[in-house]
């Protein structure tokens, strides 16, 4: 049975319990893991040959390189520091996220010119 909440702050003070009423740890883990292997993953995707924007292209060509690894060494960070520091976690949280949203304004101007190329070539 759930105790009984007074306040809506209390709502959000109390923490999952199990039936012994002890906080559950393996969320905690798994979100870690799950953090290792996205960043194991970003790092192959850096050293892959396939990309989303050839590397050839000077600045484009790394920007979506550098911003995937960014995004997963910001999550596992997060990740990390969620348990000793929340502060530097929703930082670190915060910056992930603007972060993603660069990447995804990258990835559609890089979309919008090689869509503007392909016009200007098909004219000719």
């Amino acid at each position: 049975m759930d105790p009984e909440i007074h306040d809506i702050k209390d709502m959000y003070k109390r923490k999952p319990q199990n039936h012994q009423g002890n906080t559950p740890q393996g969320a905690s883990s798994l979100h870690k893991a799950i953090a290792i292997v996205t960043t194991l993953l970003a790092v192959a995707y850096g050293v892959s040959p396939i990309d989303l924007s050839p590397d050839a292209i000077p600045v484009l060509g790394w920007l979506d390189d550098f911003g995937i690894l960014s995004v997963a060494l910001l999550n596992l960070a997060q990740q990390f520091t969620a348990d000793q520091n929340s502060s530097m976690a929703k930082v670190l949280r915060y910056a992930k996220w603007i972060m993603v949203i660069l990447c995804a304004i990258a990835i559609l101007f890089l979309f919008g010119l090689v869509a503007a190329i392909v016009a200007l070539i098909t004219r000719l």
